[in-house]
């Protein structure tokens, strides 16, 4: 049976102690010494302490450090971020004042370091950070506001201009709109809450445009707690109608009409290696997974987990809500949670799940 052949639906990007020695002159791994301190720290900051991680990051990723290095908040938010390894890292790194002031700049320079890193995924072992399941709380969020900068590309290529952003509290109860621009991005203001039960940002964004297939519904299973720089892929019609014959022709039984995009996270938010996903409310839905490489997606049965980037397709849902489950597969421990996803057959949902907080 062929892989379905597809690409990352999502990739969220934020977020990185002190290193030693670093190479000069005759290196292939130069950089200007008045950056060579925030360099190394950044270099240890992403690998961990592996060999074969520190290697790979430097090979590949020398003048995105480089730029993180130039800006010192980068630097700073890069170790902090890093050692808190949890989705909230970034909101108690502000809160604390572990770092100085965090700006879009900042957080695109950190996002480019990050998807650099990304491409060390067996060095490094990408996907495979739980350490912060059940250990980790609700941030004070920095501010009573967050910044979210996010652009849009199309799939099948090409960036989405004109496409308008809904940020939506509940169904018809949308407060903030924008409409991206030529570079497919758009800049917004969200309200955050600051006490602890209701710390963030709570609710979903829908996308819609000419080109998309249907409205889009982006779902977390987690609040937005600070600012952030993202980047997320949309399914416009022409690759929308191409995959799905593929996947009926795969898989005729399954209704891949109601599909559910899923991208599974573990602390570094990366995306997920090794998670299997369950529909607790609907036990027959089908569930397709990433290949290892990461651009293609397996109906066959031992497709079993996810890899790569984490990502899954649910098809055959039926109309209602539904809870989703992502365990570990060696463990069998749940490293994360969907509650009550509404399927309602008009919109395209893309739901990224990041991994349990403390009780």
């Amino acid at each position: 049976m062929h892989p379905l052949q597809f690409s990352a639906l999502v990739v969220l990007a934020l977020v990185p102690v002190p290193g030693c020695g670093f190479p000069v002159s005759d290196s292939k791994y130069e950089v200007d010494r008045t950056n060579a301190a925030s360099f190394e720290r950044i270099v240890a900051a992403f690998s961990g302490g592996s060999a074969a991680c520190d290697e790979c990051v430097r090979d590949r990723c020398q003048s995105e450090i480089e730029a993180c290095a130039d800006i010192p908040d980068c630097t700073e938010l890069a170790v902090c971020t890093r050692d808190g390894a949890n989705p909230g890292a970034q909101a108690s790194c502000e809160s604390e004042s572990r770092v100085g002031a965090v700006t879009l700049e900042t957080l695109a320079a950190l996002a480019e370091v990050r998807e650099c890193w990304l491409g060390c995924p067996s060095a490094c072992a990408v996907g495979e950070a739980w350490s912060c399941l059940g250990n980790y709380t609700t941030p004070v969020p920095p501010q009573e506001r967050a910044v979210i900068r996010q652009s849009f590309t199309y799939l099948c290529g090409g960036k989405a201009v004109g496409v308008e952003v809904a940020y939506c509290s509940a169904e018809g109860s949308c407060i903030q709109h924008a409409v991206t621009d030529a570079t497919g991005s758009y800049t917004v203001e969200v309200p955050i809450h600051t006490n602890n039960t209701l710390a963030g940002w709570h609710g979903f964004r829908r996308v819609d445009g000419a080109e998309l297939v249907r409205p889009h519904r982006l779902e977390r299973n987690l609040p937005i707690w600070s600012d952030a720089v993202e980047a997320t892929v949309l399914m416009d019609d022409v690759c929308a109608n191409y995959f799905r014959l593929v996947l009926q022709s795969q898989e005729d039984t399954v209704d891949w009409e109601s599909v559910v995009a899923v991208q599974l996270f573990d602390c570094h938010t990366s995306g997920a290696e090794g998670v299997e996903l369950t529909v607790e409310t609907a036990p027959d839905a089908k569930i397709v997974y990433a290949a290892k490489d990461g651009a293609s997606f397996a109906t066959a049965d031992d497709s079993s987990k996810t890899s790569g980037e984490g990502l899954a397709l649910i098809g055959g849902l039926p109309l209602g809500e539904h809870d989703f489950v992502a365990r570990e597969s060696g463990s069998g421990k749940v490293v994360g949670r969907a509650r009550d996803v509404k399927i309602t057959g008009r919109d395209l949902i893309f739901y990224s799940i990041f991994p349990e907080q403390a009780e």
